[in-house]
Order: C-alpha cells, then sequence, then structure tokens
C-alpha cells in the first residue's frame, strides 16, 4: 500500500494512495525505488551510453518555426496534412 500520512487538528491521519499489492514483484520493487529519493544508478557506476539523441537543438528550432509563423503557413497542426509535417520535419533537420 501506498500512503500518506498527516496531521489534521492535531490528529495523525493516514491516507491511501494506491494499494499495489496486485502488482508484479518487479512493479512493486521498481516502485520502492522511485518513492525512496534514492538515485537509480550510483555515481560513478560503470555503464556505458550506446546511443544519446541530442534534441535540445530541433526543440529550439521547432520553436522559432512556430514562432515566426511557418508551422502556421503550412498548416502542419492539421491532423490530415501529414506530407506537411514531413516537410517541417525536413526543414527543421
Amino acid at each position: 500500500m501506498v500512503r500518506r500520512s498527516y496531521r489534521q487538528d492535531g490528529k495523525v491521519k493516514h491516507e491511501t494512495i494506491a494499494n499495489v499489492s496486485k502488482l508484479p514483484m518487479e512493479a512493486i520493487e521498481a516502485l520502492s525505488l522511485a518513492l525512496s529519493n534514492k538515485p537509480v544508478i550510483e555515481a560513478g557506476a560503470d555503464f556505458e551510453i550506446l546511443d544519446a539523441k541530442r534534441l535540445g537543438a530541433v526543440r529550439l528550432l521547432h520553436t522559432l518555426a512556430r514562432n515566426e509563423g511557418l508551422v502556421r503557413a503550412l498548416d502542419v497542426d492539421s491532423r490530415d496534412r501529414v506530407h506537411l509535417r514531413l516537410a517541417l520535419a525536413m526543414i527543421i533537420a
């Protein structure tokens, strides 16, 4: 059970947030680790990044295209205009 404790009128109260007892043990352990505020990977642990995409530049260019009216000019927000969304993606990339 995931519970929250708090005080109300000087008395300790408890509130059940979620009943996780029917989840698989792996999910309960992952939830416990996430709620414990402990790092998932210890600092200095041996691990290797195999692929990391840098999305900051793409996000910046998309924001600029939207602010300058390019997104509106291409009507990219319309659902049936896949080719225009692809054109915007090629311009940004």
